[in-house]
């Protein structure tokens, strides 16, 4: 499955070396908000949202945007929000 998580401008000649994502847990699925950008040339940078039904979906929406760009994981902050962090999980 191919996430298209925000529409940026494929074709330019931006380089992004970082990513910054927060994914949220809402009532209804998560919220998956990106930061793409450059600490070399920080003019050069694009955000977005897009809405994922589950953590797997939006943790795909991230690693897709991350290898379309060549971002290492080393260059790459997650931040995830949930409602009840117990909730959904193995204990």
């Amino acid at each position: 499955m191919k996430f298209t998580p925000f529409s940026a401008d494929r074709k330019s000649s931006h380089q992004f070396t970082n990513l910054s994502v927060r994914i949220i847990q809402v009532d209804v699925g998560y919220t998956v908000r990106v930061r793409l950008y450059s600490r070399a040339a920080p003019e050069n940078n694009a955000w977005g949202e897009e809405a994922a039904d589950s953590l797997e979906a939006a943790s795909m929406m991230v690693e897709d945007l991350a290898a379309e760009f060549s971002i290492v994981a080393a260059q790459i902050k997650i931040d995830i929000s949930m409602l009840d962090p117990r909730a959904g999980t193995r204990h």
